[in-house]
């Protein structure tokens, strides 16, 4: 709504306050008044208010108009809420200011950087090691360069998921002829992993965690061969590795 405050001097004690559009006013016949707006009025975007003197013998009625210019609220969207993993963790923004203006700025209730800046509507957000730990963090987009609008703001969520982690286990040592036997883990992610070799021997099934190495002759002639446990599933994390080495020793 528009606080009116008018003035008027000389003869006459009484006024009346008109206008071209078709909102209302709290007290036509006060100086000090309100004027609310219809839909109507929002819509057209200008309209005008009068302030009339009464009719004093002798006198011409005095007017006074004010124009009054209604400009587009903010609207703002910080799009969708998201997940990330701890160790892929930066987010691509895609916020959106519309109305008269359509600059914005981001803050956060973490300790992460905006880059390049916070007033880039679609700058990445890099969540510090803080915000990793705490598992999520909100972000929100106000509105900037507003004028006489109030501020408008939205807010996102970015959820921070545990990164998989591989262990392939101990190194071991093992005699010419054995086979090898493989305890791995993968915490996080999708607890999945795969083995891979520098050696050329093969693999019972190098999608179990828990799988049996048959070491080739050339592996036992090298003396030591590497192995990698590797995560899988990651979604969208970055996978994780681990190794270990196997010595074959003479019977």
């Amino acid at each position: 709504d528009l606080f009116l405050t008018g003035l008027i001097s000389g003869s006459g004690s009484s006024i009346q306050w008109t206008t071209d559009g078709t909102g209302t006013f709290s007290s036509d016949t006060s100086l000090v008044a309100n004027y609310f707006f219809s839909s109507s009025d929002t819509a057209s975007g200008t309209i005008s208010v009068v302030l009339n003197s009464d009719s004093v013998p002798g006198c011409l009625i005095a007017h006074d108009t004010v124009m009054i210019t209604i400009t587009d609220a903010p609207v703002v969207d910080a799009n969708y809420d998201v997940t990330v993993c701890f160790n892929n963790s930066d987010v691509q923004l895609a916020g959106t200011v519309a109305g008269a203006n359509t600059t914005g700025q981001w803050t956060t209730n973490g300790s992460g950087i905006f880059i390049p800046d916070d007033s880039t509507l679609n700058s990445i957000y890099q969540p510090s090691n803080l915000d990793k730990t705490a598992g999520s963090v909100i972000l929100t987009l106000a509105s900037s360069n507003i004028g006489n609008c109030n501020v408008v703001s939205d807010s996102m969520v970015i959820t921070i998921t545990p990164p998989p982690v591989a262990n392939a286990g101990a190194d071991k040592i093992i005699c010419n002829g054995d086979n090898i036997s493989f305890s791995g883990t993968v915490t996080g992610g999708g607890g999945t992993g795969a083995w891979t070799t520098n050696g050329t021997g093969t693999f019972a099934d190098d999608s179990l965690l828990n799988t049996t190495y048959i070491p080739s002759p050339a592996d036992t002639i090298a003396g030591v061969i590497d192995f990698y446990l590797t995560s899988t599933n990651n979604a969208n994390c970055n996978p994780s590795s681990d190794s270990m080495f196997v010595i074959f020793l003479d019977k």
